[in-house]
């Protein structure tokens, strides 16, 4: 009965020593991976940093590049450029009257069914 229990203390030992060096490569692997996590975080953060004035620089180009046109290309590019701005406030409005149309849609459907209520009032009076 003693070698019994001294052979199942032996085997816990070794069962024990097998958990702790799991569990020593466990916080190995999960240190590694929040060190990769830190330096994913700091290289998207400072990589966001590049793109913090990216608005600013495309209106700076672009201003840029309508002088250089300008001036390069006279009353061609003047028009271009006017032909252009005409078609994004063309855009714009067409998106306005759409939703115009939409939210008349609406109102015109709420006083149909709030005409066909006050029929079904006066049919049961």
């Amino acid at each position: 009965m003693l070698k019994e229990l001294e052979s199942e203390q032996e085997k816990l030992v070794c069962k024990q020593s097998e958990l702790k060096d799991i569990l020593e490569k466990e916080n190995t692997d999960l240190e590694k991976y929040l060190d990769y996590v830190e330096y994913q975080i700091s290289s998207l953060a400072s990589e966001r940093l590049s793109y913090v004035d990216c608005q600013k620089e495309y209106d700076r180009l672009y201003a840029q590049k309508k002088e250089e046109l300008i001036k390069g290309a006279g009353e061609t590019a003047q028009k271009i450029l006017e032909i252009t701005d005409s078609l994004n406030l063309a855009s714009i409005n067409l998106k306005e009257v759409k939703e115009a149309i939409f939210v008349g849609k609406k109102v015109l459907d709420s006083l149909c069914s709030q005409e066909s209520m006050n029929r079904r009032k006066v049919f049961l009076m």
